[in-house]
């Protein structure tokens, strides 16, 4: 009976054992440790600076080397050589003739020997003469008369209620001087009498116009007075 207890109570202790025998080798190998450090002596750290690598200098730019002067240019020491003179012979004497310059004689002292008379000779002045500028050319309008021409027939509603007026035209003349286009450019008032005149005008022929002699299709104004004659 006390045997079992007794084992029963050391069971309970080996927990408590094993936790206090960890401990102990814990702190055992925490003073091993310590006791395994070393201090590094100045000396040492001395070395261990030394032995560190150097930390490298920027690179100073370099000076370009000086650029070389030019010799001075010497010129040529040529020698000058004298022009030999040769003598000319006097010009024949012969007559001097006197040219009139303005108002003024003047001695030719190397007259024309075709010149024999001895005669005065004029000095003409050159004008230049300025361009002219191109001549314009010569336009002539188209000529309408409406008398040439088959005069238009009296609208009959216009002629029985009275209605008179003058209409103006523009007639476009071509080349052989028949009308190509016809316009109303002022009303006689009356679109009936318009349009008769306009109808009635355009198959006359009339003078086309001209430029430089050459017929041109040209644009001119007609006037025409519708009245009522008693």
């Amino acid at each position: 009976m006390n045997f079992n207890q007794e084992k029963s109570g050391f069971s309970q202790q080996l927990p408590r054992i094993i936790v206090v025998a960890l401990m102990h080798v814990l702190v055992l190998g925490l003073i091993i440790n310590s006791m395994k450090v070393r201090t590094t002596t100045p000396s040492e750290e001395k070395f261990w600076v030394d032995t560190l690598p150097e930390t490298p200098k920027p690179r100073e730019p370099e000076t370009p080397p000086p650029i070389p002067k030019a010799p001075d240019f010497k010129e040529p020491n040529i020698p000058t050589i004298p022009r030999p003179e040769v003598p000319l012979d006097p010009p024949p004497a012969g007559p001097t003739i006197t040219t009139k310059f303005g108002d003024n004689p003047v001695s030719d002292p190397f007259p024309n020997p075709s010149n024999k008379t001895g005669e005065n000779t004029e000095i003409a002045s050159v004008v230049q003469s300025k361009p002219q500028p191109p001549a314009k050319p010569v336009q002539i309008a188209a000529i309408v008369d409406a008398s040439a021409c088959t005069k238009p027939e009296y609208p009959r509603n216009a002629a029985r209620n009275g209605e008179s007026g003058t209409v103006m035209l523009a007639l476009l003349v071509g080349l052989d001087g028949r009308v190509i286009d016809a316009k109303v450019t002022q009303s006689s008032g009356y679109r009936e009498l318009d349009k008769a005149a306009v109808q009635g005008l355009s198959l006359c022929k009339f003078i086309p116009g001209t430029i430089d002699g050459v017929p041109q299709q040209s644009w001119a104004k007609l006037e025409y007075k519708w009245a009522l004659t008693d």
